[in-house]
């Protein structure tokens, strides 16, 4: 049987405390300013109800969310909607991703809910071409 030693201990402990989403300050400040990376693609999925959507989100330099449920809350800061571009200011209403441990690295992203709401169905935005389809 392997013996561990004091000093040891407190190593995996270190480990296993960041591997479950411990971590530095400098890694949930990099959580906050993920920006999407240019071959980012966001699909809505599905509709579930009037103040959920599930989403898909594929970064292939940040993240990959299949199926992320999105919420429909209150801007609380500006931005920009993550399938049309948009200017999003602190109030309007919108879509973001539902709490998670650990934070999912898009936790600051936002879909403007007008956006959603329109005759139609927004499917996909790559930055700099945004897709619309009539439903």
């Amino acid at each position: 049987m392997m013996s561990i030693e004091r000093s040891d201990s407190g190593r995996w402990s270190r480990i296993l405390f960041g591997l479950h989403g411990g971590g530095t300050q400098s890694r949930r400040l990099a959580k906050s300013q993920y920006v999407p990376s240019a071959s980012c693609t966001v699909k809505v999925l599905d509709r579930e109800r009037e103040y959920t959507v599930t989403v898909s989100w594929v970064d292939p330099v940040g993240c990959r969310y299949e199926a992320q449920l999105w919420r429909r809350g209150v801007a609380r800061r500006s931005g920009v909607c993550a399938l049309s571009g948009q200017a999003i200011h602190s109030g309007d209403d919108i879509y973001r991703p539902g709490h998670s441990v650990p934070r999912s690295v898009n936790c600051q992203s936002m879909i403007l809910a007008d956006v959603l709401s329109n005759d139609g169905e927004w499917i996909q935005r790559r930055p700099g071409r945004v897709h619309h389809e009539a439903v």
